[in-house]
């Protein structure tokens, strides 16, 4: 069934429909604002299907979980467009997949990647304080938004998560790049492999091509990236084998203290703290991540 969802369209006599700006397997999103504002503020996420689908409300009971929490969108209302549901929350700016587009050199600076590392691995311990595991990190669902000089993160979409205790297998190739070995062989996902899955993508952010196989080779190059994973990093960039090489430990030993990396993202860049804003410039009023 085909919906009107054209610009300046009211929705649920309140809200003013703006441009689409993301469209994927199974969402769309749309600017959208309140009819009495001036600026498009928030989004709405309108899913594909009009059943009440399994996707949507796990992404529906996460946000609500993650009210008040940062690096999170906030969800602000849900309504419904000829039966299909509808979240209404913040816009959580531009994708980190789309900032990196944006540059030549298709990577981002050591001192960059380090920041939304820590970023990254913050707003997953929260997520998993919670009870949650993301299970779909990607380039895609990391923002940036520029707010007060700043650029704040914020991790979305939480369609494929599922309780951080769940047995749930996930079966998909669409995130092949994304997953780790042991899942990639449909064991049980746990919190702890969405920090290793940040790795795998953060180190493509930073230029670094880890598996340039095929899908059927993924799970062979993964195990043997495993097994020495410094050795894929120069000194600079070393921290990130590290990182890598205690959360599998972590992982293998179902040890529950994570300060050990921690203490490696703290000492990583001598004169770089990992929690110091990421550095960018504004080049004909767009944003450039050094």
């Amino acid at each position: 069934m085909s919906i009107d969802m054209r610009p300046g369209k009211v929705i649920a006599k309140k809200y003013v429909l703006g441009d689409e700006i993301n469209c994927g397997s199974f969402a769309r999103v749309f600017q959208i604002k309140k009819i009495n504002e001036k600026e498009f503020t928030k989004v709405l996420k309108m899913g594909k299907s009009n059943e009440l689908n399994e996707k949507y409300q796990t992404e529906v009971s996460i946000l609500k979980c993650c009210r008040g929490q940062k690096s999170f969108p906030q969800i602000t209302d849900e309504i419904s467009i000829n039966n299909f549901k509808c979240i209404v929350m913040t816009h959580s700016g531009e994708s980190v997949a789309d900032l990196l587009e944006r540059k030549p050199t298709q990577k981002f600076s050591n001192s960059n990647i380090l920041r939304m590392t820590t970023s990254l691995f913050r707003a997953l311990d929260t997520l998993h304080r919670i009870g949650f595991v993301h299970r779909d990190i990607h380039k895609g669902n990391m923002m940036l938004k520029l707010s007060n000089g700043r650029l704040v993160f914020t991790l979305i979409d939480f369609g494929n998560s599922a309780l951080a205790k769940s047995t749930l297998k996930y079966h998909s190739k669409s995130i092949a790049i994304n997953i780790n070995v042991n899942f990639g062989k449909t064991e049980d996902y746990a919190p702890i492999d969405d920090f290793i899955n940040s790795i795998y993508c953060l180190t493509k952010c930073a230029g670094i091509e880890l598996f340039n196989v095929r899908f059927d080779a993924m799970i062979q190059a993964k195990e043997k990236f495993h097994r020495d994973p410094c050795a894929a990093y120069d000194a600079s960039r070393k921290w990130m084998g590290l990182i890598m090489k205690k959360l599998l430990e972590i992982k293998n030993d179902q040890l529950k203290d994570h300060k050990p990396v921690w203490k490696i993202l703290d000492t990583a860049i001598p004169h770089c703290l990992p929690t110091s804003p990421i550095k960018f410039k504004i080049i004909e009023d767009e944003v450039y991540i050094e």
